[in-house]
């Protein structure tokens, strides 16, 4: 293929602080591994790739609610070939993972970073343009420490799993830039008390 709160914050030097404050940082981890776990297969394509999402949940906390909220995300796609025009498109994604929780008046912000890996059959419908659709797996690197009186926030216990069902568009505007988008259907729970009901993503890649 030629296409290509109350938030409290985290101890200094804490994974939670480098995760929170810095998911680009992240990318390098992410780099490394994806580069050597890829290497074992004939790749076509390489791509870093960078951009935003929104995080929409759903509560059953009695008198509470939530807010969707956006983040960043960025990491690296590989595209192996399967049979032209068919790949497999693998990846290693850190992702903001962003939302609200209004309670008694209080509007209490939670924020994670999940490193995500995107697994997802990959067809180009022309030498521009192609479709994916799969599945996306994400395991919780840090989260901020949301208390409220001294208590934690009610639904920010995040579950060290998320996962859903990955559908999206891939674009080409040359041989290197293009750009993605996606929504992922979430199934799983987020916290305790908070379902993971979905994700939109908009994101630019360069091939290399």
């Amino acid at each position: 293929m030629t296409e290509q709160s109350y938030a409290e914050p985290a101890k200094p030097g804490s994974l939670m602080q480098f995760g929170a404050a810095s998911p680009f940082a992240l990318w390098a981890l992410a780099l490394c591994l994806s580069s050597f776990t890829f290497e074992i297969w004939a790749i076509t394509d390489t791509a870093v790739t960078a951009g935003v999402q929104t995080t929409h949940v759903s509560t059953n906390i009695s008198g509470a609610s939530v807010e969707a909220g956006s983040g960043l995300s960025s990491g690296v796609l590989a595209f192996l070939e399967l049979s032209e025009p068919d790949y497999l498109r693998v990846g290693a994604i850190a992702t903001e993972r962003r939302f609200s929780i209004k309670s008694d008046g209080r509007r209490l912000a939670v924020e994670s970073v999940y490193l995500e890996v995107p697994v997802s059959y990959f067809q180009l419908v022309t030498e521009k343009m192609g479709w994916f659709a799969g599945g996306r797996i994400g395991v919780k690197l840090s989260e901020e420490n949301c208390n409220l009186n001294g208590e934690s926030c009610p639904g920010s216990d995040l579950s060290p799993i998320l996962y859903g069902a990955e559908a999206g568009g891939h674009f080409l505007f040359n041989s290197a830039f293009g750009i993605e988008t996606s929504y992922i259907l979430g199934l799983s729970d987020i916290s305790d008390d908070v379902a993971f009901n979905g994700s939109v993503f908009v994101t630019g890649f360069y091939i290399f």
